[in-house]
């Protein structure tokens, strides 16, 4: 998260969901992908939040390698983004939400355990504004992931 944008609450703990859709014959898949994030700030015996859900819609390009477990990938489409900041100020709560379409990119590598599981590098970039608290704010970001998956 920008730190500009999110002081305080720009290093968001994440976790998400990936589903790549492709039958055999098909040159890339199509993705639906879900990540969570939030963090907290503690201050003055106070805490302010921040979270970000979103939902990735798109492609992705995955290169087989012969004789080779590792499978590369790249991929890019739809973010539809929301997010929430909670602040904390004199005992008061004070909590606003929004959400917006934005873009999405990503690359990443899965190596394949055996023929059902894998495991799997992924850095992904999300860009979508959003309007709390009367400032625009970027709701997306870098993100890294190791990921784990079952494939059939």
């Amino acid at each position: 998260m920008d730190s500009t944008d999110w002081p305080d609450l720009d290093s968001h703990f994440a976790m998400g969901v990936l589903f790549d859709i492709k039958k055999g014959s098909w040159p890339i898949s199509f993705v639906l992908d879900i990540s969570d994030t939030g963090d907290k700030h503690e201050h003055d015996g106070m805490e302010d939040l921040g979270h970000t859900t979103e939902l990735h819609f798109g492609i992705r390009k995955i290169f087989n390698q012969q004789d080779s477990n590792v499978r590369p990938y790249v991929g890019g489409g739809i973010a539809s983004l929301y997010a929430e900041q909670e602040f904390e100020v004199s005992n008061l709560s004070l909590k606003q939400d929004d959400s917006t379409t934005g873009i999405c990119l990503g690359a990443g590598m899965y190596y394949e355990m055996n023929p059902e599981f894998v495991l799997g590098l992924d850095v992904r970039y999300s860009d979508g504004e959003v309007s709390l608290f009367d400032k625009h704010l970027n709701a997306g970001g870098l993100y890294t992931s190791v990921t784990g998956g079952y494939q059939f």
